[in-house]
This record gives C-alpha cells, structure tokens and sequence, in this order.
C-alpha cells in the first residue's frame, strides 16, 4: 500500500497541473500492494467532465508521476470523475454545495449520532452546518470520517 504521505505527495504534485488545465483536482486514493499499488485520481470541472477528458488526464497524469510523484517502482493508474456521489474534501466542496443533500459520516459521536443525511447549509467556523430530520447539527470538521453528496433520483409515476 502506498503510504498516505505519498498520497498527500501525489495531491501536491496534480493540483497546479490540473489547475492550469482547468480541471479540479477531486481525490486521490491509493490502494493495493507495495509491490504494484492502485494509484486513483478524480477529476471534474466546469459542466462535467467526458470519456475524452478523462483519456487526456490520464497521459498528463502518468507524465507527472514518472516524473517526481512519490512512487517506487509500477504502479496502476485509474483516472476518473468523482460521480454522482461525488466526496467533499475541502472547506471550498463545503461552501460550492451548500444547499445539497449530503451523507456525513464522523470518527465519533456528534450530539448522539455518527451518520447524518440531510441538506448541506455550509461552514460556520470550523463546523459542517447540515439540517437532517428538521434537526440541524454543527458537526465539527476534525470529525468528519467521510462526506459524500446524495444524489435522488426521481423515475416518475409512469
């Protein structure tokens, strides 16, 4: 497995690349053995992103790595858009999808619970606002385990 202080090395090293190619920089995940790991990057901008997209990040990406991207030895490379149930990271995903539905799940307990789904309402200081079960909850940041959007789907009556 690669250590996450690679992973962290990995962010560093895409984040301008993709910035200057007007992408934005999802995750990065790693998984898999020492020998050969999973290296998995998600990307997205503005409207999207498509197959295309997708096959040219993959070339620039693989550049950057065999250049300085924390790795010794092969590695696999997945690249891909983070999906409709798309993580949020930074305080800026918190801020960008205020008003959406959102899954927060924290390391510990927050008034009682550790799941909550519900509308995200943004940032207040260092706490995630989210309003689920016409309860709302400032859920301290450094307690977030994982939070995702949550995307409903409506197929009609017919």
């Amino acid at each position: 497995m690669v250590a996450s202080s690679a992973q962290d090395d990995i962010r560093r090293l895409l984040e301008p690349v993709a910035s200057e190619r007007g992408l934005e920089l999802v995750g990065v995940e790693t998984a898999g053995a020492e020998g050969r790991p999973l290296v998995r990057v998600f990307r997205d901008q503005e409207g999207g992103i498509d197959i295309a997209v997708i096959c040219e990040a993959n070339t620039w990406i693989g550049e950057a790595l065999e250049g300085d991207g924390g790795l010794d030895g092969p590695y696999v490379l997945e690249v891909s858009s983070p999906g409709v149930d798309r993580p949020l990271v930074t305080r800026e995903d918190y801020e960008r999808f205020a008003g959406e539905t959102v899954l927060v799940k924290t390391f510990a307990p927050v008034e009682g619970r550790r799941s909550f789904t519900g509308r995200l309402d943004g940032l207040e200081g260092d706490a995630l606002l989210v309003t689920c079960e016409d309860a709302d909850y400032a859920i301290p940041l450094e307690t977030v385990a994982k939070a995702r959007l949550q995307t409903n789907i409506d197929f009609g009556s017919d």
